[in-house]
């Protein structure tokens, strides 16, 4: 499996796919929320760039759809073109096929997260005020990249279910764009402005269980939940990938 990783890794380091959606794509959105608010300011609206607010706003709409995106081109192009299967017959086993992708997915979730806390730093420092980094931030940053890494390993599990057919491309990101209109739903709703939830009932619990156990809402909700819930989600996210990527797809006939 060793070897399988370290190949993944290398078609990593010479993917257009990675270099184009993991790093130049959220420097490129961090820039452009960065240069709203400066228009804004020029408009005559008091609007000044705080990167420690750029940053959450960018997390919220892209923080899930980047990783999606890449592994749809990533892993999806493997599984839809054959290369799955070759790797297959040269030897490997479906499982380490997977934990393969999972590697290489991970590591480019991780490369996108430092991009975005990297040039929010940058442009903040440049056209307004650089990161406060305290115990919140720090807080903030620690869920958010467990629920990049989980939810990683989950888009490459929803790709594998939908191998040999095109919406392996586009699973993901599809899931994850209807979860960032989901999840603006869920936090207007659980934290309104004037305080008073207004949801009650199988609503009320639906929108409390997604906002403490499912990953995705950990890119937009304030920290206001102990750590073990926080870690409650993201390993049972993760464990549900597992299954759902090596079961599934460990029985699923490749063509």
């Amino acid at each position: 499996m060793s070897n399988l990783i370290e190949a993944d890794l290398r078609r990593l380091n010479k993917s257009k796919a990675f270099y184009g959606i993991c790093i130049l794509v959220p420097a490129v959105l961090v820039l452009l929320e960065c240069l709203s608010y400066v228009f804004m300011d020029i408009l005559g609206f008091e609007s000044v760039v705080y990167a420690d607010s750029v940053l959450p706003a960018i997390e919220m709409r892209y923080g899930a759809l980047i990783p999606a995106l890449f592994v749809g081109c990533f892993a999806g192009h493997e599984t839809v073109t054959g290369c799955i299967r070759n790797k297959i017959i040269s030897g490997n086993s479906k499982i380490s096929c997977f934990v393969s992708s999972c590697v290489a997915s991970v590591v480019a979730s991780i490369v996108a997260q430092a991009v975005m806390y990297i040039s929010s730093e940058i442009f903040g420092a440049i056209l307004g005020e650089g990161l406060t980094f305290n115990t919140e931030l720090l807080h903030y940053t620690l869920i958010r990249l467990g629920a990049s890494f989980v939810l990683s390993v989950f888009f490459v599990a929803l790709t594998y279910i939908f191998a040999c057919n095109n919406g392996a491309y586009v699973a993901g990101g599809a899931l994850s764009g209807a979860m960032v209109i989901f999840g603006l739903d869920i936090l207007t709703k659980l934290y309104p402005e004037d305080g008073v939830v207004k949801i009650t009932g199988a609503k009320l619990a639906v929108y409390s269980f997604i906002d403490k156990y499912v990953p995705f809402s950990y890119f937009s909700a304030p920290v206001l939940r102990e750590p073990k819930i926080y870690i409650t989600g993201l390993a049972g996210t993760l464990i549900l990938s597992v299954l759902l990527g090596a079961v599934v797809y460990n029985r699923k006939e490749l063509k």
